[in-house]
């Protein structure tokens, strides 16, 4: 029996450029961003808006930890199943995939940190808009998804029944979360906007 044509397929290679692309130049827009328009980053530092600006203001180090790891990394690590030089080796595909996810995840982390940090040294109430419990949901949701993950398709023993009937639903949360960041960016954006006003 001849294999089947798959003439039909297009392929991801224009769109996965056009990503890498686009992940380079917002990382460089948001580090201009940080460094020369909003007084630069630190961690510790006695000027409290370096590490978190209130409004009119903007965040100093957590969108750069959210939009260039949880955001643009996670986006990266999706890819990385099409981009991946070595297409053929599922083994490779899966440690990139797992490598970035983890920079992500450690990096909306961090971001949850710096966020508590300096709620806690200025004396302010934490999570009390609809922005923090959405992104608290978030990267719940992502370590739920981390770790169901890493035990279907790392960890070794699990069956490959499971995997298979498993991967749908992995794939659906993983599209769920990255909508989910969508609208807590535009509502970041309509918080902005409400405090300028």
């Amino acid at each position: 029996m001849a294999p089947k044509s798959r003439s039909y397929q297009i392929s991801a290679t224009p769109v996965t450029v056009f990503g890498h692309l686009l992940f380079i130049a917002v990382t460089t827009l948001v580090i201009v961003w940080l460094l020369k328009f909003r007084e630069g980053l630190a961690f510790e530092s006695a000027n409290k808006f370096k590490i978190f600006n209130l409004p009119p203001s903007h965040l100093q180090l957590h969108p750069l930890l959210m939009v260039i790891g949880f955001i643009l990394i996670a986006g990266e690590a999706i890819m990385a199943y099409k981009s991946t030089p070595s297409r053929r080796d599922i083994k490779v595909q899966k440690a990139v995939h797992l490598t970035l996810q983890t920079i992500a995840l450690g990096c909306g982390i961090f971001g949850i940190v710096v966020i508590f940090k300096f709620h806690d040294e200025t004396n302010m109430p934490d999570m009390v808009t609809l922005h923090s419990w959405l992104g608290m949901i978030a990267i719940c949701l992502f370590g739920l998804q981390y770790l169901l993950g890493f035990f279907s398709y790392v960890f070794p023993g699990a069956e490959s029944y499971s995997r298979a009937a498993y991967l749908p639903w992995h794939t659906f949360a993983r599209r769920k979360i990255e909508n989910d960041k969508k609208i807590r960016i535009n509502l970041r954006c309509f918080k902005k906007e409400l405090y300028q006003t």
